[in-house]
């Protein structure tokens, strides 16, 4: 099932694996369906922004620099080439 997603709203990520799983867990009676996005970046995007720390001359952005967040701009568009099921 391949295909392009592209988001219209900015949208937080991680680098972080444990941190993305940390706002996946629900609340007892909670029915929504938690999902995972893995993206990769083989080169450089403008329209994703690190906001956590990347140099002494380039703190952190972040409120919440432990989180490692990477915030993806509308519009920014991924090809699709896999999907998985747990």
């Amino acid at each position: 099932q391949k295909g392009v997603l592209v988001f219209k709203k900015v949208c937080s990520s991680s680098i972080e694996e444990k941190v993305v799983h940390k706002f996946t867990h629900r609340s007892p009676g909670d029915e929504r369906i938690s999902v995972i996005m893995v993206f990769s970046f083989p080169r450089k995007c403008d329209t994703a922004i690190q906001l956590f720390h990347i140099s002494n001359a380039l703190p952190s952005l972040s409120e919440y620099p432990c989180e490692y967040e990477v915030l993806i701009l509308p519009c920014t568009l991924f090809r699709v080439t896999d999907i998985r099921y747990d």
